[in-house]
Formats: structure tokens, sequence, C-alpha cells
């Protein structure tokens, strides 16, 4: 079973992302790290299975009616 410790990490974001309030990712222990940049004492993990998974639905576009509009 992985270790679900979460200190310690090296976190990264988007290029893209010209502000703080970013999704930030990490890798370690066997698990994907990701967090809010604004909340980083909070963390969510999954496997590299359930990120692969997760990543094609995104990319198939499944989730794209929850699209939220920039607020200006």
């Amino acid at each position: 079973m992985p270790n679900t410790d979460s200190s310690g990490l090296s976190w990264r974001k988007s290029s893209l992302c010209d502000t703080n309030t970013c999704l930030e990712v990490s890798h370690s222990n066997g698990l994907l790290w990701l967090r809010n940049s604004t909340q980083p004492e909070i963390t969510v993990s999954c496997t590299a299975a359930e990120w692969e998974s997760f990543r094609a639905a995104l990319i198939r576009g499944e989730f794209d009616d929850l699209a939220i509009e920039p607020t200006p």
C-alpha cells in the first residue's frame, strides 16, 4: 500500500497559470498528488491508473459541460 503522506513534496503548476489560484501537482510514494494553491493543506491523491483514466476523459471532452466562465 502506498504511503499517503504528502508532506515535503515538490509542487508544480501550469506555465499558463498567471495567478496564485492554480491547481498544483506532484508525485511521490507511487501516487499523483493534487492541491489548490490557495489551500495547500488540502491534498488529494490518485494512482497512475486513476490519473490516466481521468486524463483520457478530459481529452475526450467528457467534462466539457462543467466548464465555468471566468470572472471579469
